[in-house]
C-alpha cells in the first residue's frame, strides 16, 4: 500500500503550490531526503529546490529517489538510503499526469483528500502536516538544521502539536495587582 503525499511551497495567504507524490510519503522516508537535499544537492538554495521539485515537476513523483543525496557525505548517504529500492535511484516524475502546473490549493482542502502527509518548503524548515489527524492552522515545524539522521515517526499522533487546555492557560491579573507600578500587598506572618 502507497502512502501518498504532497510537496509544496508557500502560496498567497493560506494557499499552498503542491505537487503529488504517491509512494513513500511517511516522514521517516521523506524527510531525511528533503533536509539533505536542501543541504547538500541544492546548497542551501530554497528557490533552487522548489523549482526542481515543485515548479519543474506539475506532474509531480512517483516517489522521491537517492538522486537527492547527491552531494552529501558517503555515511550520511549510507545511513539514510539503506533500505531504498536501488531501483529508486532516480526520482521519476507522474506519467500518467498531464499537469502544466503545480496545484494551488489550501490545507484545509487537502485534508478532505486521499492524501496521507503535506511537507510544505519554507525558509525556516519544512511544516510536516499529517493531513489524516489536522484540524489546522497548527503545524509542526521541522527546521532545516535538523539532522537528517533523526527518528522521524511515521506516526500522524507524533506530528500533531497537543493543544493548550483551557486551565493551562494564566490566570487574569488581580485588579489590585493589575497595575505594574503599584505595590503588592503581603501578608504577615504571624
Amino acid at each position: 500500500m502507497s502512502t501518498h503525499s504532497v510537496i509544496a511551497r508557500p502560496g498567497d495567504g493560506d494557499r499552498i503550490h503542491a505537487v503529488y507524490c504517491h509512494f513513500d510519503g511517511g516522514p521517516s522516508h521523506q524527510l531525511p531526503l528533503l533536509l539533505t537535499a536542501y543541504r547538500y544537492r541544492f546548497g542551501q538554495a530554497l528557490d533552487d529546490m522548489t523549482r526542481h521539485l515543485i515548479t519543474d515537476a506539475p506532474a509531480g513523483w512517483d516517489v522521491l529517489g537517492t538522486d537527492l543525496l547527491a552531494g552529501a557525505p558517503e555515511e550520511l548517504r549510507s545511513r539514510i538510503a539503506p533500505y531504498l529500492d536501488p531501483s529508486r535511484k532516480q526520482a521519476t516524475t507522474d506519467a500518467t499526469s498531464v499537469a502544466d502546473a503545480p496545484l494551488t490549493t489550501t490545507l484545509r482542502e487537502l485534508r478532505h483528500s486521499s492524501l496521507s502527509w503535506a511537507y510544505v518548503l519554507g525558509q525556516r524548515g519544512i511544516d510536516v502536516i499529517p493531513l489524516t489527524h489536522w484540524s489546522g492552522p497548527e503545524r509542526y515545524l521541522v527546521t532545516w538544521a535538523t539532522d537528517a539522521r533523526s527518528y522521524f515517526p511515521d506516526d500522524p499522533d507524533h506530528w500533531v502539536p497537543p493543544r493548550r487546555s483551557r486551565t493551562a492557560r494564566a490566570a487574569k491579573p488581580h485588579p489590585r495587582t493589575a497595575d505594574a507600578t503599584s505595590p503588592v500587598p503581603r501578608r504577615s506572618r504571624t
